[in-house]
């Protein structure tokens, strides 16, 4: 696996990670813990010595990792890491924050499941990613049974028995012993309280732009509720309206890696030369990109 570790994303509004004891620096010993890929320990170690604010995010299937740093606030900051690394295909956690670690840890295994496992209801394919646009990787016969995890649009990422990761269309698959149920979407970190969710989405509604923004992407990366990128696209393109460059290039990575909606390259570089015109790296970053592809 290849880890990327250049500047790349958006933006996030997010205490909720904030309470997490944690021991700075390199000798942390979660760090022998966490999944991660050789090159992204490596990356890690250079990473401490970035200046602040600064981020550091995982994917925890893989290992793969992407930092950020030299942003204007700790809150965009995070987010340009989370969605670099999530542009990887694959949900990904912040790891740390400035120096310090800020993951939890492995879960202690329990003998009861925290989830239900699910079956494919029909052959189906493996992407690499949350949508057609993405590579097929293999398949799922009739029956297979899986470990889903996080939920995109009408995507599920799911493990296989024999350890292998990848994403397929939620509808072909159903809970074992529970068919036709839907599958539970994944929660990142301290969900929000109803009062908060709605005071912030009172805001939001009242044309709050940094409301807005922030309610998009915690549906894009469910920080705090239930990942939704429906809701996300909407609170998103609100913000952008408004001018939030930031909001522009969370909807320029939706459309370039087909994230609840259909990949649409053009619609992605217009989203990426609004966020442009503001100024804003990633989206030339990603505009540059997408024009060196073809």
């Amino acid at each position: 696996m290849v880890t990327v570790t250049r500047h790349a994303r958006v933006a996030t509004v997010l205490v909720l990670l904030s309470g997490c004891a944690a021991v700075p620096g390199a000798d942390d010993p979660r760090l022998a813990e966490a999944n991660l890929t050789p090159g992204s320990r490596e990356d890690f170690r250079s990473y401490l010595g970035r200046p602040a604010p600064k981020a550091f995010a995982v994917a925890p299937t893989t290992g793969q990792s992407w930092h950020a740093w030299g942003y204007p606030t700790a809150a965009e900051t995070q987010q340009v890491a989370l969605s670099g690394c999530e542009a990887l295909g694959n949900p990904c956690e912040l790891f740390a924050i400035d120096d310090e670690i800020i993951w939890r840890g492995t879960p202690t295994v329990s003998t009861e499941p925290t989830r239900p496992q699910a079956r494919a209801t029909s052959t189906v394919n493996l992407r690499r990613g949350p949508g057609t646009s993405h590579a097929v990787i293999g398949s799922l016969a009739a029956g297979s049974e899986v470990e889903p995890g996080t939920v995109s649009g009408s995507w599920t990422s799911v493990t296989l028995a024999d350890g292998r990761t990848g994403w397929v269309a939620s509808r072909f698959l159903e809970p074992v012993g529970t068919a036709g149920a839907p599958l539970t979407p994944v929660t990142t970190g301290a969900r929000l309280a109803p009062d908060q969710l709605a005071a912030l989405r009172r805001r939001a509604e009242g044309g709050d732009v940094d409301a807005q923004l922030d309610l998009g992407n915690r549906y894009t990366h469910g920080i705090g509720v239930e990942r939704d990128l429906v809701e996300a696209r909407l609170w998103l393109t609100a913000a952008a309206d408004q001018g939030s460059p930031l909001a522009a290039y969370e909807l320029g990575l939706m459309y370039e890696f087909g994230r609840g909606v259909e990949a649409d390259a053009a619609e992605a570089r217009r989203w990426y030369a609004i966020g442009a015109r503001e100024g804003h790296a990633p989206s030339r970053e990603r505009a540059a990109a997408l024009a060196g592809s073809g």
